[in-house]
């Protein structure tokens, strides 16, 4: 088996990290049995071929994230957060064993983190969305509300201020044209901006006026 294995050709190995990085997996459909068998032969055999795919390394654990990535992604789409959300921390969890970085995972930390918010799982959802890398927008609006929902009005007020603060600025590039939307889109966008900024600003001053902070 082992000569069998040190003689793939560069298709085959082409066809086995094909299968790793998830192409033309069904949807819904956790590849993680045949991504641990492709890996098992891939790495031994095909690492003399350089990747077509990543400038990275992944390892084991890696192409294990993508895929249950790739599963929450369909779940979400069809509005199965549950779903979505378990996967996500399957997700999660390949990735804290892997050696390397995957370049999405801000995202997933985001998104998973957001989901269990509106699931009413707010500690696993503070723990993700602190440990997101990436400071979106909607990860700093999140965790204001957190901790607004949990009496951490100290919290609360850091968060909602620095989301109020992001909100203007987007609100002003989208008032100066810097993003290429449609007119229909541009003012959905502003007024959902303008919503939030109400609630953050009415909520930054209810922690004001309560004397706490």
């Amino acid at each position: 088996h082992v000569t069998q294995v040190n003689f793939l050709s560069k298709e085959k190995c082409a066809s086995l990290e094909k299968i790793l990085w998830n192409f033309d997996r069904p949807q819904f459909t956790d590849n993680s049995e045949q991504i641990n068998k492709a890996y098992d032969i891939y790495y031994p055999a095909c690492n003399k071929y350089p990747s077509t795919q990543a400038t990275w390394k992944p390892d084991r654990y890696a192409f294990l994230h993508f895929n249950y990535t790739s599963i929450a992604i369909d779940y979400y789409n069809i509005k199965d957060y549950k779903k979505a959300a378990y996967y996500y921390d399957k997700a999660i969890s390949e990735y804290e064993k892997t050696s390397t970085t995957p370049p999405n995972i801000g995202y997933v930390y985001a998104q998973a983190g957001v989901l269990h918010y509106q699931l009413g799982e707010l500690q696993k959802a503070e723990e993700y969305l602190l440990k997101c890398p990436d400071q979106f927008t909607y990860v700093i609006e999140t965790l204001g509300d957190i901790y607004f929902e949990t009496g951490k009005f100290e919290k609360a007020l850091f968060y909602y201020q620095k989301s109020v603060l992001l909100l203007k600025d987007e609100l002003n590039r989208i008032e100066n044209g810097s993003y290429l939307w449609s007119n229909e889109r541009t003012t959905e966008i502003l007024k959902e901006y303008q919503i939030k900024l109400i609630k953050y600003t009415s909520r930054i001053d209810a922690i004001h006026q309560s004397g706490i902070y």
